[in-house]
């Protein structure tokens, strides 16, 4: 069995709103998350948009310093660390953003962009700085002849390829994967997803998966997570999940999906009548078709069903 990679405890991110509200309003974008990352595991983190998923992998990542909680990188906390202390570890993760162009210097050419990962983190002279850049061309299905180009030049999927050549440049153990083929035309996604896979293989790499594409989490993970309002309320292996869907939330999720035989009809999340939520209401309370008045109540916690699968749901073992 794999050792664990990252261990998070008991992660919160709260952000204060007071320039759009009269008061100070809190903001809980990741809320007492708890989870493990293996060593060369693909986990996937799915939910909808505006869920707290990217705000998570940038706490991960350190890009943005979780509020409280824990983050453990093979056993040592890193968010009791400051810039300097991170730095060892930040050359060992980066991040391939669903949108990659907006990561990168629209003045600078494909080679600079991927030459900069190298320029900061190591020592190589130009000429083995050189070397990897072409091989990493290559690695990814562009020529050499990309290298001169300015970012605008290329397609959407060739900009996503010169991401990920500028995640793997300085061989990192772990990359943040976030919706990195959400705005791809379908023929280019599953391009990009299988040389995800490959480069994995080749690199012994560890992924976080972000998405809110539940066909492609699929494909992809080996353990999946799936958050609703900033909080965990599944998680278990692939298969396991999705043969035994426990939270409402999830089922709702992959009923969701389109259907070719549905002609074209999108089956809709439930939602009910809302009701205003208390600070101790399951957070999924006004959409969840079977709660009971102990939902409003009392927020309910992760509890393990099968080995490795947990949920958070008080209906659990209850018909519904």
């Amino acid at each position: 069995m794999n050792s664990d990679l990252f261990q998070i405890e008991n992660l919160t991110k709260e952000y204060s709103n007071s320039f759009l509200y009269k008061k100070d309003k809190t903001i809980v974008a990741v809320d007492n998350v708890n989870l493990t990352i293996k060593e060369n595991e693909t986990f996937g983190l799915v939910g909808e948009s505006g869920c707290g998923k990217s705000t998570l992998g940038r706490n991960i990542l350190m890009m943005d310093k979780p509020t409280r909680g824990f983050i453990f990188y093979k056993g040592e906390q890193l968010n009791n660390k400051n810039k300097k202390q991170l730095l060892p570890f930040k050359k060992k993760m980066q991040i391939i953003y669903q949108d990659s162009y907006a990561s990168f210097n629209p003045k600078r050419t494909i080679k600079q962009i991927i030459e900069e990962p190298l320029i900061v983190c190591t020592k190589l002279s130009d000429s083995e700085r050189k070397d990897i850049i072409h091989s990493l061309i290559r690695k990814v299905g562009l020529n050499e002849n990309y290298l001169k180009k300015l970012p605008h030049e290329l397609s959407g999927g060739q900009k996503q390829r010169v991401g990920i050549a500028r995640a793997i440049s300085i061989n990192p153990e772990f990359i943040v994967c976030d919706e990195p083929v959400s705005a791809l035309d379908v023929s280019i996604q599953g391009q990009v997803l299988n040389m995800l896979k490959d480069l994995k293989k080749e690199y012994s790499l560890t992924y976080l998966f972000i998405g809110h594409d539940l066909p492609v989490i699929y494909n992809m993970a080996d353990r999946i997570a799936v958050m609703f309002k900033g909080r965990i309320v599944e998680i278990g292996d692939t298969k396991t999940l999705f043969n035994n869907m426990a939270h409402p939330y999830t089922k709702d999720l992959f009923a969701a999906i389109p259907s070719i035989e549905a002609k074209n009809t999108v089956t809709e999340i439930s939602r009910t009548n809302e009701i205003p939520e208390t600070q101790n209401c399951c957070y999924y309370y006004n959409r969840c078709r079977f709660r009971k008045d102990i939902c409003r109540s009392s927020k309910p916690e992760l509890k393990e069903l099968t080995e490795g699968h947990s949920a958070a749901c008080h209906n659990i073992g209850l018909k519904q």
